[in-house]
């Protein structure tokens, strides 16, 4: 008999949490400074002082060109030498960063090497974690949405407080489902060996008991968040295509996200993130996007208008070092003000519809393009 399946839970993952992937657990800071009104936390004693500078310079740079935007207040960067995977939470405003990204197995936690891997780009990267720099820019980027975006849209704003204000209640459920978990575990190794029928049976009733009880909890925690995850499933496209955007613009490297997220998804082993990934990893690529996947995933959503931003102004090296900040401010204000008519249209938007899709694809960038016209940024072509 296999291992019981931990019950599902709906984890954000998107655009509230922006949380990619489970969270690696940490005891606290062993060491914290603040830069930029950032606070830059080394979360075990491997972490140096120059990788911790590297992470610094990344946010001070890009808070140095966010043109009108504002900072965001009181941001946490959590440097970890190894981490399951980037993390932006805006309900605590902060980001889980990881100087490279290592795959995490639920029985065993963190695992490592034990030796050097024999791919060549897995070795170059364990030495050198050259995409760490452009995912930082990216969770970061979701700091900086919801910054500038909570006080400009109430609807955001009572969402987020909602959501707090639920964490506690949905904390104890999960510790309720973390209990049952282990005796589902525990009762499962009672089942090894020799045993009369009658035993065998009394245990599978009680895991059947105990299964049947964390649906029900799991059911319950569906339940408490459904409220939220209307609102947070219509935001999550337009905050992951902006977090893109600042990337590409940090780095200048229109394929950039493609590759980072699609190189440490092989660094961790798992390419089945969800399902058509691979292709949604292509579609975050700012170049030559004709096509959309099936699955319409959230990360790759704005394949169309990152196509059309990229053709019509960040191929130009100058407007991307020059006119950053203008550019940053002009994209942020066409994502928040489609973003707030979708929130706010009384009738639910099916944005996993093909038509949807075209239609919320050619009003950002069209909002994009008389956003940047207001600045006096010209299309390039």
């Amino acid at each position: 008999m296999k291992k019981a399946k931990r019950s599902e839970r709906w984890i954000l993952g998107g655009v509230v949490p922006l949380i990619f992937s489970i969270s690696a657990k940490a005891s606290g800071p062993l060491c914290a400074t603040v830069f930029s009104d950032v606070h830059f936390s080394k979360m075990d004693d491997k972490v140096t002082d120059k990788q911790v500078a590297v992470f610094k310079k990344v946010i001070d740079d890009l808070n140095a060109s966010l043109g009108g935007l504002a900072v965001p207040k009181g941001a946490e960067i959590q440097v970890f030498i190894e981490h399951s995977a980037p993390v932006a939470d805006p309900l605590e405003m902060s980001v889980k960063a990881g100087v490279r990204y290592v795959n995490t197995i639920p029985s065993v936690g963190i695992a490592r090497f034990k030796s050097k891997p024999k791919n060549e780009d897995l070795k170059n990267y364990y030495k050198t974690p050259s995409f760490s720099v452009p995912i930082l820019a990216h969770e970061y980027g979701h700091l900086i949405f919801n910054e500038n975006y909570g006080p400009r849209e109430p609807i955001w704003r009572d969402t987020i407080e909602g959501f707090k204000k639920l964490l506690p209640v949905l904390a104890e459920k999960n510790q309720e489902l973390d209990a049952i978990e282990l005796e589902v575990n525990k009762v499962f190794g009672q089942m090894s060996g020799e045993m009369t029928p009658e035993k065998r049976i009394g245990l599978i009733v009680k895991i059947n008991e105990l299964q049947n009880e964390a649906g029900k909890i799991s059911d319950e925690i569906f339940e408490l968040q459904a409220p939220f995850k209307g609102v947070f499933d219509r935001i999550s496209p337009y905050n992951e295509f902006f977090a893109d955007v600042v990337a590409v613009l940090y780095t200048g490297n229109s394929g950039i996200i493609d590759r980072s997220v699609s190189f440490t998804r092989k660094m961790q082993g798992n390419n089945i993130y969800t399902k058509g990934a691979l292709q949604s990893d292509k579609e975050r690529d700012f170049k030559n996007q004709v096509k959309h996947d099936e699955d319409y995933e959230e990360h790759g959503y704005f394949s169309l208008v990152r196509n059309g931003v990229w053709d019509s102004y960040l191929a130009s090296p100058s407007n991307r070092t020059k006119k950053r900040g203008e550019i940053m401010e002009a994209i942020f204000s066409a994502v928040a003000g489609e973003t707030s008519r979708v929130i706010r249209n009384p009738t639910p938007v099916f944005m996993k519809a093909e038509a949807t899709w075209k239609e919320l694809n050619r009003s950002l960038l069209e909002a994009i393009d008389r956003e940047m016209a207001v600045r006096g940024i010209k299309k390039l072509k």
